[in-house]
């Protein structure tokens, strides 16, 4: 979501937690997919 008027970007990344999760790793995940967001926005 892009907000014009105060120049705010932001956005959403995470994944499905299930019983066989591992929190640890889930929250990797969605720190590896914010930053593929985060590159791609940077340029």
């Amino acid at each position: 979501m892009y907000n014009q008027t105060t120049q705010y970007l932001s956005f959403q990344a995470g994944g499905g937690i299930t019983i066989y999760s591992d929190a640890e790793k889930e929250w990797e995940e969605s720190l590896l997919k914010a930053q593929a967001i985060k590159d791609v926005l940077n340029g």
